[in-house]
């Protein structure tokens, strides 16, 4: 399992201990955590090291700040487990929505190789704590990664490019991924082949959040 962190000292604590619980409620579920700091200066590494009595986690330190899809891309080479579970280091997106969304529906990504993409814009999704100025700049920004997506070529109905949770198989992209940061979420839409199943997910903004938001992969067991 690996983990991308960047700055996250404040936010990561809880979320790790919100996985510790869920890790131990389903054992057989996920088998570890493996975070990636992506060059932080605030102390994140060891604010992680000292939750590793807690769970099962591995740190992996990038000697510099490379972006979100370079840490993804490590977390993945390190990764002992082929399914792999992306989530927020500040906690926006739950692992607890893999209930909401059904073990058996996971499981059935997991086990036939189809990506899992959350979606805050589906009928059942729920988003709470979202101003309106972000609101705005949400709009705007998925339209324009949705427009980009179409001029690479892709024709497959995503519902939410970069909902931070995402369920998806380093077989089926880890050669074909290079971009470091944010087309990254694009890069990896096209690699999949259409092979994605959206799901609405509650979703919370969470405040002292930038552009370069820590993420998560937690790998769950290739059954």
């Amino acid at each position: 399992m690996s983990s991308r962190a960047f700055n996250e000292s404040a936010r990561i604590a809880p979320v790790l201990r919100d996985i510790a619980v869920y890790m131990r409620l389903n054992p057989d579920l996920f088998s570890e955590v493996i975070v990636v700091d992506d060059g932080s200066r605030d102390g994140t590494a060891e604010v992680v090291m000292s939750m590793s009595k807690e769970l099962k986690l591995r740190l992996e330190i990038l000697p510099e700040n490379r972006g979100k899809w370079a840490a993804i891309h490590h977390g993945m080479k390190v990764a002992r487990t082929d399914a792999i579970l992306l989530l927020d280091a500040d906690g926006a997106s739950s692992v607890w929505e893999v209930e909401r969304i059904g073990l058996i529906t996971f499981k059935a990504c997991v086990e036939k190789k189809f990506a899992l993409f959350g979606s805050r814009f589906m009928k059942k999704s729920e988003v709470k704590d979202k101003g309106f100025f972000r609101t705005i700049i949400s709009h705007g920004y998925r339209m324009y990664v949705g427009l980009m997506y179409s001029f690479a070529g892709g024709k497959h109905k995503v519902s939410d490019f970069q909902c931070p949770f995402k369920l998806i198989h380093k077989s089926m992209i880890f050669d074909v991924l290079e971009v470091d940061r944010w087309a990254g979420d694009i890069e990896l839409i096209l690699a999949t082949y259409g092979r994605i199943v959206n799901v609405p997910i509650n979703f919370q903004h969470k405040a002292g959040g930038s552009v370069k938001v820590g993420q998560f992969l937690i790998c769950s067991w290739r059954r």
